[in-house]
């Protein structure tokens, strides 16, 4: 670090707001890329290079300084980031960026492919990969059908027959991918990197790294080129073991992904022969040539729900939720979303029009079934979801198979149907399985939460339960005037607006976590209702019959 050095900082127009960038200047700033910096090229055409610092406290390790408060005055702001750049080059300075237990960050591999490449990896795929007996292969990718930029890992293979460890994905990915790319895999012993936090930008670069490690990367790579034959491998994976904190043992391989770029014709070659391999092997790993980095990512379910997801008591179970009307379409959504990948659905009801008010689905949906499409919905929002659906009613579903609730240690009955409590009362369930039933009051005001374990008796149970909630309802709203489905119908609809079910139901989903938690045997009613002070809502509470008899 010279004792001197030159920087621009970027500062938006709407200042105080928005962003403020600091970058080394191209004459008399910095040229080396340090951790927490993103890689510091050469910038054509303007005055600072690429390498901006990365100096909020939000996001990196900077609080023991003291500074974990961003200002937003006009007055401090700026000079609140230039102090953070006097800390960062002291810091840098001293080789003191990071220290062990600190989040372990890998440098910045600019990508300029524009392609994304997802692999699946967590402790336990390291112990897989730990004792593969091979260091190279073949790595099999899909496209995804609905967008042909992301790519996923299929299977990696080593060159070695009956070497191959696959990645297990739900159905979506199985069912909505394209065309296979073929590309090669290597591991590496640490991430990829030149003094002091560089990424390699050409394959000279790239080559001498790997010669740090002990590995001879430019020949395996040719010669694993050379073994692909016919199939022209269109990336380059290299993957490492990874710590989750400095100075801890690693917990899961990594893979950074290259693309390659597709040779140029050469004249006087037979196809496929393996001298025309070989020369195209040594045009496109040509020392001199850019690297083309491509994006990855760690679609594992642990990292695709670090930002919450239920206890995995919960997330474990296998769920079978009957109802995916309303009420359905909302718990199912946020059990899937909060982890539970294991959902089947049982509904015969079609999509409808008058759905759209207060359904997930929408018009794209219509006639299909309730549970195919929402089960199609939900397989789309993570990778390892596996939502299936029955179309047949309870009572249809259960007289082909009798032993239909055996695999669900988890039914939930979202109906609000007694018809629908009585026929799982007499079905085969599977021995300390739970049962959950939902149903809301009119108007949404309140929902009623009932939990037991699966029992020929749950019917009655819950009759007993709810029955003065049933006579306070039609006390509290005798005479209303039910909305009905058109001119001349006299069967009215269920009035409830969209807001007030998936605040019930979001509600509910507290209560029943509580409850599997808590492995209660007892059957327990939970009545959750809007509160209102003064014509104002104030919020979602408990209540039961003792507050409203007193």
């Amino acid at each position: 670090m010279p004792d001197s050095t030159r920087w621009y900082l970027l500062i938006d127009a709407t200042y105080p707001w928005g962003e403020i960038d600091i970058h080394p200047a191209q004459k008399g700033g910095i040229t080396d890329t340090f951790q927490h910096q993103n890689c510091n090229r050469y910038n054509p055409g303007l005055p600072w290079r690429t390498g901006n610092l990365c100096l909020k406290t939000s996001l990196r390790s900077f609080e023991r300084r003291g500074y974990d408060v961003e200002p937003y005055g006009a007055a401090v702001r700026l000079a609140w980031h230039v102090e953070r750049c006097k800390l960062w080059l002291e810091l840098a300075n001293a080789n003191q960026l990071s220290c062990a237990g600190e989040p372990f960050e890998l440098p910045h591999y600019p990508a300029k492919s524009g392609n994304v490449v997802a692999f699946s990896e967590n402790a336990f795929s390291l112990t897989q990969w730990q004792s593969f007996p091979e260091t190279a292969g073949l790595v099999r990718l899909k496209h995804l059908n609905t967008n042909s930029r992301v790519l996923f890992i299929n299977n990696f293979s080593g060159f070695v027959k009956n070497t191959s460890i696959a990645v297990p994905w739900g159905d979506y990915l199985d069912r909505n991918s394209s065309k296979e790319v073929v590309g090669i895999w290597i591991l590496l012993r640490t991430a990829p990197m030149l003094f002091p936090w560089q990424a390699p930008l050409t394959w000279s670069e790239l080559f001498k790294v790997a010669a740090a490690q002990g590995i001879a990367l430019e020949s395996r790579l040719k010669d694993a080129f050379c073994k692909t034959g016919k199939e022209q491998p269109g990336f380059v994976l290299l993957g490492f073991p990874v710590a989750s904190k400095i100075g801890e043992q690693p917990q899961q391989m990594h893979w950074l992904a290259i693309q390659l770029d597709k040779p140029q014709p050469m004249k006087g070659f037979r196809p496929n022969s393996s001298l025309l391999l070989t020369e195209t092997a040594k045009y496109i790993f040509h020392p001199q040539r850019e690297i083309l980095w491509a994006s990855t990512q760690n679609w594992d379910r642990s990292e695709i729900n670090a930002r919450g997801k239920l206890a995995s008591p919960i997330t474990s179970r296998s769920v079978l939720l009957v109802g995916a009307g309303a009420v359905g379409s909302a718990l199912a959504e946020l059990l899937s979303r909060a982890g539970c990948y294991q959902i089947t659905i049982i509904d015969d009801d079609k999509v409808e029009i008058g759905n759209m008010a207060r359904h997930t689905l929408t018009m794209d949906s219509l006639t299909a079934y309730k549970a195919e499409a929402v089960g199609t919905r939900l397989n789309k929002i993570f990778p390892y979801n596996t939502i299936k659906h029955i179309n047949k009613s309870l009572k249809k579903a259960l007289t082909s198979n009798k032993d239909l609730l055996m695999p669900y240690n988890l039914v939930i009955d979202t109906t609000g149907s007694d018809q629908v409590l009585y026929e799982l009362a007499l079905a085969n369930y599977m021995p300390k399985s739970n049962f959950i039933s939902l149903s809301l009051g009119l108007y949404a005001k309140r929902l009623f939460c009932f939990t037991a374990l699966m029992s020929a008796a749950i019917a009655e149970v819950f009759r007993n339960e709810i029955q003065y909630w049933l006579l306070k309802e039609i006390s509290d709203f005798k005479g209303s005037e039910l909305p009905r489905d058109g001119i001349g119908c006299w069967h009215p609809l269920f009035p409830a607006r969209t807001d007030d079910i998936w605040l019930l139901v979001s509600a509910s989903l507290k209560v029943i976590e509580a409850t599997l938690l808590e492995s209660s045997e007892e059957p327990t009613l939970t009545v959750l209702e809007q509160q209102y002070f003064k014509d104002r809502f104030i919020g979602v509470s408990i209540v039961d019959d003792a507050n409203y008899s007193t």
